[in-house]
């Protein structure tokens, strides 16, 4: 188990997400009592410890971004798709459009909303990347989002998609790929199944 920052009560033999109590012991040379767990778990909160997993975090994100960069084609989605979904989108305006942009890009883009239900899929929507090789789903980041959805007139529409390497945001702490297992078998994704 692992050491945990947050307030709410843990398991007495986790302390962090990152840390285990049997690294804490590894690290520390000694087995700690509950209450020097406690005193642990307090001073970690101050320590340097946070900022020293956010400077490793940075690293390895930066290094994701660089080797995306190196290896992710830097192709601009076509032209005529600025702005195509400015006026909205069903799922299969979203699996022709986001399919384009995902086969050119070799990145796969999806689409994922609220709920799926007798009728198809509907509520709220947001695009999202997903990352196939660790099953994560990643925030949309970059030009993308808004080059699709804002009108092409609109100076917040950018002139283009940007490299798909800019596309890769921060791990969707809310999303997992088993939060979104109702899916058509393309590019569209549902968070709850009320069929």
């Amino acid at each position: 188990m692992s050491l945990n920052l947050a307030s709410s009560p843990q398991p007495a033999d986790k302390l962090e997400p990152f840390i285990s109590l049997e690294q804490v012991v590894q690290w520390g040379g000694y087995r700690l009592t509950p209450s020097e767990v406690e005193r642990l778990r307090r001073n970690i909160r101050t320590s340097t410890i946070p900022e020293v997993i956010s400077e490793v975090v940075g690293g390895i994100v930066d290094d994701r971004t660089r080797v995306l960069a190196e290896n992710l084609s830097s192709c601009l989605a076509p032209a005529e798709l600025r702005g195509s979904l400015a006026a909205g989108h069903t799922p299969e305006k979203a699996n022709a459009i986001l399919g384009q942009i995902s086969d050119l890009a070799g990145v796969r883009v999806i689409c994922v909303w609220d709920h799926i239900d007798a009728d198809g899929f509907g509520g709220h929507s947001n695009f999202y990347i997903e990352d196939n090789e660790d099953e994560t789903i990643l925030e949309l980041s970059g030009d993308l989002r808004a080059w699709l959805t804002e009108n092409p007139d609109s100076p917040d529409c950018p002139a283009t998609s940007g490299n798909p390497s800019t596309w890769f945001g921060s791990a969707a702490a809310e999303l997992t790929a088993e939060d979104i297992a109702h899916n058509d078998g393309l590019l569209n994704y549902a968070l709850h199944d009320l069929r």
